[in-house]
């Protein structure tokens, strides 16, 4: 059996970690073929001799690179001796498998690149942006984020191209999204670590043969106290720490699952209304959501919800389809779940499944459980004001439905005293997929 490796560069303005990892793959005959996939505004990739290369255009959409890369890879797999393995930072990539015909599927292999293959982050060397936040504020976010991640040693620590990350649930100023100019600031991070290292508080460790992406942990000193000092010894006032509530809601921004929670119902409500007037009729999953999508904002406009006139209503598609492939509730001709993807975007949708509302809500908290791990019962009315943004006894009966839900159904569980934390057990997709063969 041959493996070829598919390499998505797409991500990366800079790929040069990448394609020395997949010429090294090349070198030591771990593959037999490297097709690396790049956009035309790209420097041309240093590749080995015999790699192919394919470009596609700089604007590309993702979704539309991950079918570039479906229709590669299973032109590939017709040939009966090939194994092919993807390696790609898209997370439309990464969920490609699903989409090959069972019979392949043992010979597609599909991951991230490597952690420390990333892009190099950028050497800060200017001054720290103060007219975004004090440096010292940022500081304290570090502290908070690192902590909340458990590094706190070398082996616990975190890369530093996943630092802003956790730091954009901390303190929104810090993501690269927010509106202030200077949330974009070139080498934002590596001037924040090298002032965080400078005071003693964290450390570091370059990688052998480069210091790309170094790792990044608290020192012992910093694990338990919630101050910082600054390098010349001025103490600052205390930090405050977003609400539970907040960080929830952070984290469910961050994974693309919190348009507004108005928004999201009035979906719900609006889905099963067109899934009710199909009246024996299919129709193509990609309209049924268009139309669904439509007519959620006719309601919400007609309701007099009020959401701004910048409400973002184009990312309501993206999210539909991920809590969607997470949930597959759409029935097909056939009554059988179907997952929204390239290949099922004009599969006929038939009808819902069983409970369906309440396993799309059961997605969101999912996720917030398996990112946050020390969610608790105690958590109930933060987790009602991120997911419903109100604290109500009805909106903490559906967060208390939901928990229900999930625990009859073995997706989650709770630990022994004294804390009796919630843990996934299973994921969604995972009890939808065993239930429904």
């Amino acid at each position: 059996m041959k493996t070829i490796l598919i390499a998505d560069l797409t991500r990366n303005r800079s790929a040069g970690n990448l394609v020395r990892y997949a010429n090294g793959l090349l070198e030591s005959e771990e593959v037999c073929q490297v097709i690396a996939v790049s956009r035309d505004n790209q420097a041309a990739p240093d590749l080995a001799d015999d790699a192919t290369t394919i470009q596609v255009a700089a604007d590309l959409p993702h979704f539309q690179i991950a079918y570039r890369i479906f229709q590669e890879a299973q032109a590939r797999l017709s040939e009966t001796d090939v194994h092919v393995k993807v390696l790609s930072l898209h997370d439309s990539v990464l969920l490609l498998r699903s989409n090959f015909q069972i019979g392949v599927r043992s010979r597609i292999q599909i991951d991230r690149w490597p952690e420390h293959l990333k892009e190099a982050p950028q050497q800060g060397t200017g001054e720290w942006p103060a007219d975004l936040l004090p440096l010292e504020d940022a500081l304290k976010s570090l502290l908070v984020a690192l902590r909340k991640r458990g590094a706190y040693s070398k082996d616990t620590a975190v890369w530093q191209t996943d630092v802003r990350r956790l730091l954009s649930d901390e303190e929104p100023r810090l993501d690269k999204r927010h509106p202030h100019p200077r949330a974009q600031t070139r080498g934002l991070i590596s001037m924040l670590i090298r002032a965080a290292r400078d005071r003693k508080v964290i450390a570091t460790e370059e990688r052998a043969g480069g210091g790309v992406n170094p790792k990044v942990w608290l020192v012992p000193s910093a694990v338990s106290s919630p101050n910082i000092r600054s390098s010349d010894d001025s103490g600052s006032g205390p930090h405050q720490n977003p609400s539970r509530s907040q960080v929830f809601l952070n984290i469910l921004r961050r994974l693309g699952l919190h348009p507004n929670p108005r928004v999201r119902l009035l979906l719900w409500e609006s889905l099963k209304l067109e899934v009710n007037q199909l009246a024996g009729k299919p129709e193509a999953l990609a309209a049924l959501v268009r139309r669904a999508i439509k007519n959620t904002r006719e309601m919400a406009e007609t309701r007099g919800v009020q959401l701004g006139t910048n409400y973002p209503w184009k990312k309501l598609r993206g999210f539909v389809y991920k809590v969607m492939q997470e949930a597959p509730v759409l029935l097909d001709e056939t009554n059988h779940p179907t997952a929204p993807s390239i290949s099922t975007l004009h599969t006929n949708v038939s009808g819902l499944l069983t409970d369906w509302e309440l396993w799309l809500e059961a997605v969101l908290v999912v996720e917030l459980v398996r990112e946050c791990q020390d969610i608790a019962l105690a958590d109930i009315e933060y987790l009602a004001g991120a997911l419903y943004f109100s604290r109500s006894e009805e909106s903490i009966e559906k967060v208390e439905n939901t928990l229900l839900f999930l625990q009859r159904k073995g997706a989650i569980s709770e630990s022994g005293g004294p804390h009796y934390v919630l843990r996934v057990e299973q994921g969604v997709r995972t009890l939808l997929s065993a239930a429904a063969n």
